[in-house]
C-alpha cells in the first residue's frame, strides 16, 4: 500500500544481497481475484565454478592478465572477482565511454579498460569495445563466454572459448568448445601453446 516506502526498503534489501554476491528475483502473490502484492525477495547465489579461483591464479602467474567482463550487477561482479582473488576493481559501462574526443579522453580510458580487474553491467557492445582497445593495443586477448550475447565478442577475441554448456551461438562463435565444467583447460591450452 505503501508503494513509496516499499519500494526503497526493496532496493536497500536488494542492494544488501548484491553486495554478497546473491543475484535477486521479486516474488509477488495475488489472492483470488484481489490486486497483485509483493511478498518478498528470493535471494539466488551464483557461485563461480569449481576451479574458477586456482584457474585463475595458475593463468596470472603465467604471466596472463585475467578480466571479468560480465552483466550481472556492480556489486555481484566485484563481489565474485573478491571470491576467485581476480581483484576488485570493477567498472560500470561508464567507464567504457570516453570523456571526450579528442586523444587525451581516448587514452585515458583506454588505460581504464588496461588496468582496471573488470567491467560489470555490461551489454554486448561493451564486451566488443574492451577487446577492440586491448587488441589495439597489441594484445592476444582470449575470451569465454557461454551465452548468445557472448557471441560477437567470442568471434571478436583471437581466442574465443565457449564454455561447457554454452549455447550454440556461443559455441559457433568460439574457437575452443569446453566439454566438461570447469575452466582449468585455459591453462592446459596456455602451457601447451608454449611449448
Amino acid at each position: 500500500d505503501d508503494y513509496a516506502n516499499m519500494s526503497q526498503k526493496v532496493h536497500d534489501h536488494d542492494a544488501t544481497m548484491g553486495i554478497s554476491g546473491f543475484k535477486t528475483l521479486g516474488v509477488c502473490v495475488r489472492v483470488g481475484d484481489g490486486p497483485v502484492k509483493f511478498a518478498g525477495i528470493l535471494p539466488i547465489m551464483d557461485p563461480p565454478r569449481h576451479d574458477t579461483k586456482l584457474t585463475v591464479a595458475r593463468i596470472k602467474e603465467a604471466n596472463v592478465a585475467v578480466k571479468m567482463i560480465t552483466g550481472d550487477h556492480h556489486n555481484i561482479g566485484k563481489e565474485l572477482a573478491r571470491q576467485i582473488d581476480l581483484g576488485t576493481d570493477i567498472r560500470t559501462p561508464d567507464h567504457l565511454k570516453p570523456q571526450g574526443n579528442s586523444e587525451f579522453y581516448i587514452n585515458a580510458r583506454d588505460d581504464v579498460i588496461l588496468h582496471a580487474d573488470g567491467f560489470a553491467k555490461v551489454k554486448p557492445l561493451d564486451k566488443h569495445e574492451v577487446i577492440t582497445v586491448l587488441q589495439k593495443k597489441g594484445m592476444v586477448v582470449g575470451m569465454t563466454g557461454d551465452g548468445v550475447n557472448d557471441a560477437p565478442a567470442l568471434a571478436k577475441a583471437q581466442i574465443g572459448i565457449a564454455v561447457h554448456g554454452a549455447t550454440d551461438a556461443a559455441k559457433s562463435a568460439g574457437d575452443i568448445v569446453l566439454t566438461k565444467d570447469g575452466l582449468s583447460p585455459i591453462y592446459t591450452a596456455i602451457q601447451i601453446s608454449r611449448r
